[in-house]
């Protein structure tokens, strides 16, 4: 890293050895339009509002962020987010923090893009991708994480296959019946790929 880039980010009271900071900013630098003093004061903003530190999360739950996705699936969502807990490895849940593109009382669609694609798809090991609910929110992080070579995990209830990309981090890709049945392989997976 250049003098000046540290310098930049000392002026901004951070940490020039913070990683996901670093990142940040590479994705930053790929687009000249934007203003980095600006960039930078958001990353400090989402920093806050996930509780002060990215580096908590390991597993990224791609899902549908739609009023009505989140309203449906939160139960779900959040079964998937203990059993990550439960095997020690927590996992970062979109509508927990982002709320819905409808609410505009939550961050705005670009704070969301930008904390989802830009700083959490970087940041995580694991990326599991909930594909029950077609969704541009879930095709933009699964594209992000292929960006990334993040490997992901593609699941979905029961019913006609689903067309994925080629991808060679695809751990697994699988359809279920019941939400435990997900859980069930889901903690398999996940302990598979953190064993190996």
């Amino acid at each position: 890293m250049g003098k000046e880039v540290e310098e930049f980010i000392r002026g901004h009271g951070l940490d020039p050895k913070d990683r996901n900071l670093l990142k940040f900013l590479e994705i930053c630098a790929m687009n000249p339009d934007l203003d980095l003093d600006h960039e930078v004061d958001r990353w400090k903003f989402l920093r806050t509002f996930v509780g002060g530190d990215f580096n908590q999360f390991e597993i990224l739950l791609a899902h549908d962020l739609s009023q009505q996705g989140t309203r449906n699936k939160a139960m779900f969502y959040e079964a998937i987010g203990e059993l990550c807990d439960r095997l020690g490895h927590k996992a970062f849940l979109p509508h927990k923090f982002v709320g819905s593109p409808e609410d505009k009382t939550e961050l705005s669609p670009r704070d969301t893009y930008v904390l989802t694609n830009d700083i959490m798809v970087p940041q995580v090991q694991l990326v599991l991708a909930y594909m029950g609910i077609p969704s541009p929110d879930v095709e933009n992080i699964s594209a992000r994480a292929m960006d990334f070579e993040k490997p992901i995990i593609y699941f979905w209830e029961k019913g006609p296959q689903m067309q994925l990309h080629k991808y060679d981090r695809i751990l697994a890709y699988f359809s279920f019946v019941a939400p435990q049945g997900c859980l069930d392989r889901l903690e398999q997976e996940i302990t598979k790929f953190y064993e190996a």
